[in-house]
């Protein structure tokens, strides 16, 4: 069958799509227990800080190995607050998700990084621990997914996949929707690593197969992203090293008596605090390598009534056939602005992030939304258009417009309950002021190049996160919408048919009241039960 959007013959590509009366066929949302948002490794670990620094206290003593993990993965992939309201309890993160199902996890790849010992971490994002899972004669395996001149980087993040969190609730759109999580904290990272003043390269497609047996993946989790981070400023590390004791923690994660806590900004709130540094982290000798395999199938689905992978797998495998040897086309292809390179501006912004739950009936000034509109195209993402539906801006008529090299309106009228309608008639969407629909040119995607509509689906992330962020920066709300009916977009921006609208969002002012206010798909997933079943939405 010929999917009317996308030019490859075949239906694979309208599962992760959504089609009025059949949005969520296929989900376990209320068959299955909901899925555990963390891998659990058993074993010694290595307990990192629980906090960073903030730009106007003291400057941080200089960094050691370990301090530069924690100047990184704390932000870049870590709790930033915990939200209360009626009968339950959320974290925040530094990076949104879809449906807050959070399917994406990171492993560290260390080969040359003072004071920490070379090998393959699982990161604990949250526990802030470091469990090392694989050792320093396998790291040569790495090197099939690399271009050459990334095969002796200094350290790397590996980001992966567990689609099985975000497919219970949203069921084969979930697997579209961690792609794109994926990006979110792919976004993080390079900004957080850049206002470090370290060099890297960001891959947005990878040799899957070969990493998941390097990294012990679980049986659905798979590797979607990497980067390569260099020029680790070696000389600050080499200084702190030079001072520094010779113990580590014992093999449950202590951390070095007496070590000082550090003045900083609460990244993972209700933990404590640990030392500033760890001279090594590694496994104590004698302490075998199966002693850190063990963890729990958070990822697998525990029950009798399995979820069909097989449409999945059938994606993947077309992906995977498209991936040989590393090249450049691997890369993410986009701009990190220019303004963010203050790792205590960077840190802030990422830090007060959110997504909002409802804004304020007020127009937008024209000046934010056009700064939003220069920052978007500033980036040079390879997507193809930006469409909005304006709802209200100041000096801009309502309607439909698209951005290519200029703002042009495409047809005049009130699109905010159309809007609406078209994003599964979620109330934020009815309030804002503009709706951003991004499209991607589907004719780049053939049978040669498969993995490019994956990669896609990365970036989208990426870009969304920096809207985020850019939002932050000029005090306004945003929140990215997973959910709209593909073809009725389609329909209603008038789009040619070769291009395919892969992310959405919200902009507008942030109401206050949204502190308070939990959007209705999360509010579904942590709904008290009655009588010892799920309550009726």
């Amino acid at each position: 069958m010929m999917n009317p959007i996308m030019n490859v013959e075949n239906d694979l590509l309208s599962l992760f799509q959504y089609f009025r009366g059949r949005e969520y066929v296929g989900n376990r949302f209320d068959s299955s227990p909901r899925p555990e948002r963390f891998k659990n490794y058993s074993g010694p670990y290595v307990r990192l800080k629980t906090s960073t620094f903030k730009g106007d206290l003291a400057p941080p003593p200089p960094l050691t190995g370990t301090g530069v993990l924690e100047r990184i993965l704390l932000p870049s992939f870590g709790v930033t607050s915990v939200k209360f309201y009626g009968h339950q309890s959320e974290m925040l993160w530094s990076f949104p998700s879809a449906g807050g199902c959070y399917p994406v996890e990171t492993y560290v790849i260390v080969r040359s990084l003072s004071g920490v010992a070379p090998g393959i971490y699982y990161y604990s994002s949250l526990h802030t621990s470091l469990y090392k899972i694989g050792h320093e004669d396998q790291l040569d395996q790495l090197n099939d997914t690399l271009l050459p001149q990334d095969r002796e980087a200094d350290f790397y993040f590996v980001l992966t996949a567990i689609p099985w969190r975000s497919c219970w609730k949203y069921s084969y759109k979930g697997y579209r929707f961690s792609l794109i999580d994926t990006g979110h904290v792919m976004t993080n990272f390079q900004l957080v690593i850049r206002s470090l003043g370290m060099t890297h390269t960001a891959y947005t497609t990878l040799q899957s197969r070969k990493l998941k047996s390097l990294l012990r993946l679980d049986a659905n989790e798979e590797a979607v992203a990497l980067i390569a981070v260099k020029e680790s400023i070696s000389s600050q590390i080499d200084s702190a090293s030079e001072h520094a004791g010779s113990t580590i923690g014992a093999a449950h994660g202590e951390p070095p008596e007496g070590a000082a806590q550090s003045a900083g900004i609460a990244v993972q709130p209700g933990a404590a605090a640990t030392g500033a540094s760890f001279p090594q982290i590694g496994l104590p000798a004698g302490v075998a390598d199966h002693a850190l395999s063990l963890r729990s199938a958070t990822s697998e689905q525990p029950d009798a009534n399995p979820f069909d992978w097989s449409p999945v797998a059938a994606f993947q495998k077309k992906v995977s056939a498209t991936v040989s040897e590393p090249s450049a086309a691997w890369l993410a292809k986009h701009e990190l602005p220019a303004e963010w390179n203050d790792y205590a501006k960077v840190l802030q912004l990422i830090i007060d992030r959110r997504s909002s739950s409802c804004y304020l009936p007020e127009e937008l000034a024209y000046a934010d939304f056009m700064q939003m509109v220069e920052f978007i195209r500033s980036l040079q993402f390879p997507l193809s258009s930006v469409y909005f539906s304006v709802h209200a801006v100041e000096d801009l008529v309502p309607g439909v417009y698209v951005y290519d090299s200029e703002l042009r309106l495409i047809k005049s009228g009130d699109f905010r309950a159309a809007s609406t309608r078209l994003c599964l008639d979620q109330e934020f969407v009815f309030e804002s002021s503009v709706v951003f629909f991004f499209a991607v040119d589907a004719s780049q995607v053939s049978e040669d190049n498969y993995y490019v509509y994956q990669q896609r689906l990365v970036d989208a992330g990426i870009l969304g996160q920096m809207v985020y962020l850019k939002a932050q920066e000029l005090g306004l709300g945003y929140s990215a919408i997973g959910g709209y009916y593909d073809f009725e977009v389609n329909e209603t921006l008038q789009l040619p048919p070769h291009l395919h609208i892969v992310y959405a969002g919200t902009l507008g002012k942030d109401d206050p009241a949204s502190v308070s206010k939990v959007k209705k798909d999360r509010y579904i997933i942590n709904r008290p039960k009655e009588n010892g079943a799920e309550a009726s939405c």
